[in-house]
């Protein structure tokens, strides 16, 4: 039987706005087990990114419960690849891979290395050095994708990570 990685119980998450209360996700509830892939399927505006931010634990839910369950204390929990361009301006395209190894501590020279492994994977290698603003939106885009999986999370969260990216 294999572990439970992600349970969301009862989830509603409302929003106030000037315009009144916005019910984003409301009585949301499934689990995801150990190395199954899941697929989010609704249409704009459903709460698909609202979901995913509360697991990211970039939001909290109105009541309800959602948890991503980690196995490893070593390995970090989440990583999650947004929709949008969410590079760092002024770090270079290695630097902004290695970014959430860099939060772990992970040495420098380890850092790098894998940095360069997952940029060779997303095959910008020669973008190493240069910035977000010299690259297309596609480009930045596999940055984003390169450091959520150079992390190497036990849940990954992505959020229509292949918008920009060319067919």
């Amino acid at each position: 039987m294999q572990a439970n990685k992600i349970v969301v119980t009862d989830l509603q998450k409302k929003f106030t706005t000037t315009c009144g209360s916005i019910l984003a996700l409301d009585g949301v509830s499934f689990t995801v087990v150990q190395g199954e892939f899941v697929a989010i399927i609704g249409p704009s505006g459903c709460g698909k990114t609202t979901l995913l931010r509360i697991l990211g634990g970039l939001e909290a839910p109105t009541s309800g419960e959602a948890r991503a369950l980690g196995s490893d204390d070593s390995d970090p929990l989440t990583s999650m690849v947004f929709q949008g361009n969410s590079v760092f301006p002024w770090m270079t395209v290695s630097d902004n891979v290695a970014y959430g190894l860099r939060m772990r501590k992970v040495p420098a020279k380890v850092s790098q290395d894998i940095s360069q492994e997952f940029l060779a994977k997303v095959g910008l290698s020669g973008f190493a050095d240069a910035y977000p603003g010299q690259l297309s939106e596609g480009m930045r885009q596999r940055v984003n994708v390169a450091r959520a999986f150079a992390n190497d999370p036990q849940v990954l969260l992505i959020d229509e990570p292949f918008g920009s990216l060319d067919q």
